[in-house]
């Protein structure tokens, strides 16, 4: 299926849509998900405990990139590792 979705795409589209993705989360509207969503991860892990606790343990890493201003998947897409509303970016 993946094949005949690239086949049958303009050519460049899924760059374009990866880049449209990545530039939204890389700025200030992906910045404040990743401040809400860390701190959501924690408390369903600490609530549900057993195998959940491994959001417990993972959320401190969007919290953090979030609160930073950075955004840890850009560099994936070489994009910069800065927010694009964060100070100082």
């Amino acid at each position: 299926m993946a094949e005949r979705l690239y086949r049958d795409c303009a050519p460049g589209y899924m760059a374009r849509a990866k880049e449209t993705d990545v530039t939204f989360v890389n700025g200030s509207a992906g910045r404040a998900v990743r401040i809400v969503v860390g701190p959501a991860m924690i408390a369903i892990g600490l609530v549900l405990g057993a195998g959940w606790s491994a959001l417990a343990i993972v959320g401190p890493v969007p919290l953090a990139a979030g609160a930073l201003g950075s955004c840890l998947l850009a560099r994936l897409f070489h994009l910069p590792l800065r927010a694009t509303g964060s100070p100082g970016a």
